[in-house]
């Protein structure tokens, strides 16, 4: 048990994952969202480190039309918008960790820290091209216990909470009936739960695999005009529901 507070941990985590949200009348659907981040644990005594994470995800959407909205989209219902659309996501994360010996075989660790989320996607349709964007940087604790099973093998529970510090919407379109780029405060808030099964692989290195659930909230923010047949609109960003899950990862 000693070793692990002491030794410096690197971790490479792959996974395909299934993602969507819910944007008002608007769903996203990502079939295969493909993940990779790598995570370094360096301690600067038995108990006492830090934590660098850093992380890129590519995938493809479809956008569908769930309800009826005359102001917005006329009178279709579950019209299948653009497809394919492509959206590409960095994480990066620093934080402090503490970590306590519980038995020889199991060790609890909890952090906090700084960290930024950036994603970014571009729809095409027949006459535009929207490029829309949400950053945020956000705050995250975590947690995790993790038991030695033996024979350099562990299981590794661990949840976490994110709440953004300042998180914005920006879209930048060519669409002549939106009198100006959106550029709006989406704060909000997330969680994470998963459980994974590892191998020790050496001193500081290890892989391991497992599900996870994660899911994230922005609140409704903004406002913006779009000119219509009957006059100006004035819309706000609706609130954000992304859901994004596994069954297994590694």
């Amino acid at each position: 048990a000693q070793e692990l507070q002491t030794a410096n941990e690197f971790t490479v985590h792959t996974d395909l994952s299934s993602i969507s949200s819910t944007r008002a009348f608007l769903k996203e659907k990502h079939k295969a969202a493909k993940h990779i981040s790598v995570r370094a644990d360096i301690p600067f005594d038995a108990n006492q480190g830090i934590r660098l994470e850093a992380g890129f995800g590519r995938t493809k959407k479809n956008i569908i039309n769930l309800e009826t909205d005359e102001n917005k989209l006329g009178k279709t219902k579950n019209v299948k918008l653009p497809t394919g659309v492509p959206e590409n996501r960095i994480d990066l994360y620093t934080g402090y960790t503490y970590t306590q010996t519980l038995s020889d075989s199991l060790n609890f660790r909890v952090g906090a820290g700084l960290g930024l989320q950036s994603s970014k996607d571009s729809i095409k349709t027949t006459k535009h091209t929207l490029h829309s964007s949400r950053q945020s940087w956000l705050a995250k604790v975590h947690a995790d216990l993790l038991s030695q099973l033996g024979n350099g093998w562990y299981i590794n529970p661990w949840s976490e909470v994110k709440f953004d510090l300042n998180s914005r919407y920006k879209l930048n379109t060519g669409v002549t009936n939106l009198k100006k780029d959106i550029n709006q405060k989406t704060n909000g808030w997330g969680f994470g739960l998963g459980a994974n099964i590892g191998k020790k692989l050496g001193e500081s290195a290890s892989i391991e695999a497992g599900p996870f659930y994660k899911q994230r909230t922005y609140k409704e923010s903004g406002e913006f005009s779009v000119t219509t047949k009957s006059g100006d609109v004035s819309l706000t960003i609706p609130k954000t529901s992304i859901r994004e899950y596994a069954c297994a990862s590694a």
